[in-house]
């Protein structure tokens, strides 16, 4: 009773199939659960799993026909309890090879999370809506490299879906074309360790209380971002365009940072959320994030961020920094001065220039590409 297994979209299907009258058969529902039930041991697994339809391009005789598969749905989070569950058995070989496939990358998707290597993002939609969304942080180019040749590797029968023409519309015609091997890998890594962290903080009553916050008429856009990076809706509530385009614009800057750091730094940026002790008064007392730098070389040790202040060679590094960031400053305030423009600046590179409408001003900018901040 040969079990199948094909993502799609953000879902896994598990189909079979078996000998009869010379031929093979589909397998039906109750039959499916029952071979689930077995590869992975677990009947109650079995039985979330939603029954569902694919057409599919299957080998029949010498060539490859389009047929109607009875299959049975698993939603991202699901996907990745069944596949790990069914690990023992793909290890001894029980299971087809596209079980094996996924489930090799389902272990993946759960390493790097236990290994903290994610990171939140935005998705900018067709509808200018902004979406939340968990990745897994890829590590140097040898690891991309691995999973392009991951990808390479994908069993025939996980590329069996049928693209249906019309853009993905059902409309009982086929283009012939086949799903993208690296497209499917992207989709599973996402949505299934988005869903894998979403499902975790659930659990806990601490991050529950960001989705009172940002409710709040007021509410930063950063609070709202977090509850859609929180909650069961990915949607980020915003109403003006403004604030969703300066949003992604920030975190755009951001995760460009993180990809720049993956690939050359060989050190990493922890931070570590301190509960407070308990006060014998009852009273509140507030949390502390403590930042530690963990090398990136296994099973090391982080480091506190606040020992390398105890190190001179730090405090010339700094130092060198702050006098190469007042000269860039100076430097940017006498050009803009140059061309009439009144500028200043104190610390750091940023610089303030006074504007008459400062939500036009800055709109103008970010649409130009410039990452600019409102302030004072």
């Amino acid at each position: 009773m040969p079990l199948h297994t094909i993502w799609n979209n953000s879902d896994l299907h598990v189909w079979g199939d078996t000998a009869r009258d010379g031929g093979l058969a589909h397998l039906p529902i109750d039959a499916l659960r029952d071979g689930i039930t077995e590869a992975s041991g677990d009947a109650l697994l079995a039985s979330v799993g939603e029954p569902a339809e694919l057409r599919l391009r299957l080998p029949q005789g010498d060539a490859l026909v389009d047929v109607i598969v009875p299959t049975l749905r698993f939603a991202a989070t699901e996907a990745i309890d069944l596949l790990i569950a069914c690990c023992p058995a793909a290890a001894a070989g029980s299971c087809d090879d596209s079980i094996r496939y996924w489930a090799t990358l389902a272990r993946h998707v759960t390493q790097r999370i236990a290994a903290q290597q994610f990171y939140p993002d935005l998705i900018e939609r067709r509808d200018g809506e902004l979406e939340a969304t968990w990745r897994l942080l890829v590590g140097d180019t040898d690891d991309i490299k691995r999973l392009e040749r991951f990808a390479e590797s994908m069993p025939p029968v996980c590329r069996a879906l049928v693209i249906a023409a019309g853009d993905g519309e059902s409309d009982g015609e086929s283009n012939g074309a086949q799903p993208d091997a690296t497209a499917l890998v992207e989709s599973f890594l996402g949505r299934t360790a988005d869903g894998l962290i979403r499902r975790d903080v659930s659990h806990d009553p601490f991050f529950a209380r960001v989705h009172e916050l940002a409710i709040a008429e007021n509410a930063p856009t950063e609070v709202r971002w977090l509850s859609a990076l929180l909650g069961n809706d990915r949607t980020v509530k915003l109403d003006e365009p403004y604030d969703a385009r300066r949003l992604a614009e920030q975190v755009r800057g951001w995760v460009g940072r993180l990809d720049e750091q993956s690939a050359a730094s060989p050190w990493q940026l922890e931070f570590v959320l301190e509960e407070p002790d308990e006060d014998e008064d009852g009273a509140e007392q507030p949390w502390n994030v403590a930042l530690r730098l963990r090398p990136s070389a296994e099973d090391a040790e982080p480091i506190a961020a606040a020992e390398l202040w105890d190190d001179p060679q730090v405090d010339r590094q700094v130092a060198h920094a702050a006098r190469a960031y007042a000269s860039r400053r100076t430097e940017l305030i006498e050009a803009l001065a140059h061309r009439a423009v009144p500028a200043s600046g104190r610390s750091g590179l940023n610089v303030w220039v006074p504007v008459r409408d400062e939500t036009t001003a800055v709109t103008h900018l970010l649409t130009a590409g410039w990452l600019v901040a409102p302030g004072s």
